[in-house]
């Protein structure tokens, strides 16, 4: 025999040692409340489900500030972004590092040479095209002395 089956034997043995009298005693009976009682109970439910209705919506009506002060922030970073993604400040910026130095100079020169895709943004001497002398304006300007 397994476990659950000599529990279920152990609960109809002790249900059938039970008097009848003692198991009409447990089992649910109805209690009547006076109709005053009940009426009497229903209004203080109403009355605090009425407070707790308006203690929320005052709870809530501070927030508005909050919440807008929030969308604003999330509005001017999203702005901020689309605006600046895809600009360089400075001209010759290729790695957007913030400064125009000798890496942007290789960088440039490796992309030109390995026939990778050039964007128009590296047209530094302003000719329409990507080339040779674009890596020499970027190398010029890394290391020029008076940082233009």
């Amino acid at each position: 025999m397994t476990a659950p089956e000599n529990l279920n034997n152990g609960i109809r043995s002790l249900e059938s040692s039970l008097g009848e009298d003692l198991r009409s005693e447990l089992q649910a009976t109805d209690v009547a409340v006076p109709a005053a009682a009940d009426a009497a109970a229903r209004a203080v439910i109403r009355s605090r489900a009425a407070e707790i209705r308006r203690a929320a919506g005052r709870r809530h009506r501070h927030l508005w500030p909050v919440w807008a002060a929030a969308a604003a922030l999330l509005l001017a970073a999203g702005t901020w972004l689309a605006l600046s993604r895809g600009k360089s400040p400075l001209a010759g910026d290729i790695d957007r590092s913030g400064r125009v130095d000798i890496v942007d100079a290789y960088l440039l020169a490796r992309r030109i040479n390995e026939g990778g895709k050039l964007e128009a943004r590296w047209d530094i001497t302003g000719d329409g095209k990507v080339n040779r002398g674009d890596v020499e304006a970027v190398a010029t300007r890394a290391v020029s002395i008076e940082g233009r």
